[in-house]
């Protein structure tokens, strides 16, 4: 074929427009406040999602052999973006206080996390739960959902002034174009305390002074 015969441009209808993520996120004080209202068997799993960004199927999976608490470390050996069932795969690590949680955490089953009996938890065990929680802090259940916890990790250290690269690699994207696109959010106070940054001499430049209205600027 001399031409390719599929169309080249994004408004024929055949491909998806690329457009980016809501960005939703937790602020740390939503985050204090979800963490103390949270039941006691859900409490360990909010912390552990917002300390890692582990995914949701992620968490479910996590298994004592996968946490080298000496070390620091998570492996995900197996992974949205990597299956490496022979290695160690992925690596999150883990901050001073999230090991401290896993040391006290009871050891039941070879999960981490696990329903009475050893059962693995599902999504639905969780969904109307967290829900509930949001409710009872004042936030809305129907604009957010636990989804935000991974959206939150990176948002916070975002504004922590964490670089990008480091963004990726703890929430282990291919491309830190996802990292930017769907995981970075901004508030309205954030965003104005960056915004003020750009202030000329403090404010001395506009002062005070009375500037002409559209109307005489005409018939001047």
């Amino acid at each position: 074929m001399e031409e390719n015969p599929f169309p080249q441009t994004s408004k024929s209808g055949l491909f998806y427009p690329e457009a980016k993520g809501l960005r939703n996120f937790f602020t740390e004080e939503q985050m204090e406040k979800i963490v103390e209202t949270s039941p006691a068997w859900l409490r360990p799993m909010i912390l552990v999602s917002y300390y890692t960004g582990l995914r949701e199927g992620e968490l479910f999976a996590l298994r004592w052999p996968m946490i080298d608490l000496n070390e620091g470390v998570i492996y995900l050996p197996s992974t949205k973006t990597l299956k490496d069932p022979t290695g160690r795969g992925q690596k999150v690590v883990m901050q001073r206080e999230l090991i401290d949680l896993f040391r006290r955490l009871p050891r039941e089953s070879e999960l981490v996390f696990c329903r009475p009996g050893g059962e693995p938890y599902k999504r639905w065990h969780i969904f109307r739960p967290f829900k509930r929680v949001l409710r009872a802090v004042g936030i809305d259940p129907k604009k957010y959902s636990r989804k935000e916890l991974r959206h939150t990790t990176a948002s916070l250290m975002h504004r922590k002034g964490v670089p990008t690269l480091v963004l990726k690699d703890q929430l282990r994207h291919t491309n830190v174009k996802t990292t930017v696109d769907f995981y970075i959010g901004a508030d309205v106070v954030y965003q104005r305390e960056q915004i003020e940054k750009l202030s000329l001499g403090s404010g001395k430049i506009v002062g005070n002074d009375e500037f002409p209205s559209t109307r005489q600027i005409a018939t001047a």
